[in-house]
């Protein structure tokens, strides 16, 4: 019985002694290397030490920095590698979501860009082409922040704003101002837009009318008492609407055109990919400032929109220099 004992614990030691030979020598043999991706779909593993003389022929160890998202005045969209751009282009893609779209005037007032394939169809229900180029000579963007403000988080994010020169817009979320006043107070001090995002993330289309205006006015008390500031402008939550809420609300109602799912992805390297594949003149950005790695991306993105000649300005500011008019209950979505 003890040699029986005896084998198999050789037998085991042995079989440990395999995998571990089979598993970590490789992986010293394999130390320092990386990945990398060039923007013809090329795919190397380097040493480390080689990968700034790839970089500089536009090699990169992120498979999105060599990726665009191109789009069909369908509203298709996929994402091709930044050497087959021109090929898709020739074949009817386009390289900027605004450029495959057409800027439409609903009877109300509502401004908003549709795919070209849907122009008729907005015509048919009274809606008609904006002419002319958009006013500002130098492109703007609108970022906006969601759900907070969340202590250290939205302070950090504050100070990458006034670092670098930057306006917001933030939505605030009513319940939870008293343990924000110090953020919201420093907001105002520093010229960015507050804006009202309900009292506890609810479905305002879902609601009666007697429930979104409690809602947007128990928000804007708790605001008005703890950091004596206003807000302009509501966003809704989840981006629900129906005529209910728009009879129901008494200030603009903006959505977005760029949505950085900074919520879903909680990558930095993501979110700025979304941004730099889809961001145009008069776009709208939608973060959420609850998350580190939603200010991380921020810290990475605002020089890069910078260096490419975008101002970064409220929403308000925005539609002022697109020469918009904000109407209380009507909806926006780019300017």
């Amino acid at each position: 019985m003890k040699i029986t004992i005896r084998i198999l614990s050789t037998i085991l030691i042995g079989i440990i002694l395999a995998c571990f030979y089979t598993l970590i020598i490789p992986m010293e043999d394999n130390r320092g290397n990386i990945i990398i991706f060039s923007p013809d779909g090329r795919v190397l593993e380097i040493e480390e030490t080689a990968a700034v003389e790839y970089q500089e022929d536009g090699w990169s160890e992120d498979f999105n920095d060599v990726t665009v998202t191109v789009w069909k005045e369908t509203g298709d969209s996929k994402i091709v590698l930044k050497d087959r751009v021109s090929k898709h282009k020739g074949e009817g893609w386009y390289d900027s979501k605004l450029d495959a779209s057409v800027r439409m005037k609903s009877p109300d007032g509502e401004i908003q860009y549709v795919f070209k394939s849907q122009k008729k169809e907005y015509e048919d229900k009274g809606w008609t082409l904006v002419s002319g180029e958009k006013s500002s000579s130098a492109p703007v963007v609108a970022l906006t922040f969601d759900d907070g403000p969340k202590g250290k988080i939205t302070s950090r994010l504050l100070d990458v704003l006034d670092e670098n020169d930057a306006k917001a817009t933030f939505f605030i979320l009513g319940q939870i101002v008293e343990d924000s006043d110090e953020n919201i107070k420093r907001m105002k001090e520093l010229g960015m837009e507050l804006g009202n995002h309900t009292f506890n993330h609810t479905d305002l289309s879902k609601l009666s009318s007697e429930e979104i205006q409690e809602q947007l006015d128990k928000t804007d008390a708790r605001i008005k008492n703890s950091a004596d500031a206003e807000t302009t402008l509501v966003r809704p939550p989840y981006g629900a609407v129906n005529d209910t809420v728009k009879e129901n609300v008494n200030a603009p109602i903006i959505m977005w055109s760029v949505d950085t799912e900074d919520w879903r992805t909680k990558n930095p390297d993501s979110i700025c990919q979304v941004v730099r594949n889809n961001v145009s003149d008069g776009d709208i950005i939608l973060f959420h400032d609850i998350y580190e790695s939603t200010v991380t991306a921020v810290e990475i993105i605002i020089p890069e929109l910078k260096s490419k000649g975008y101002e970064l300005v409220t929403v308000s500011q925005l539609a002022e220099l697109k020469g918009i008019e904000l109407k209380d209950g009507q909806v926006y979505h780019e300017f």
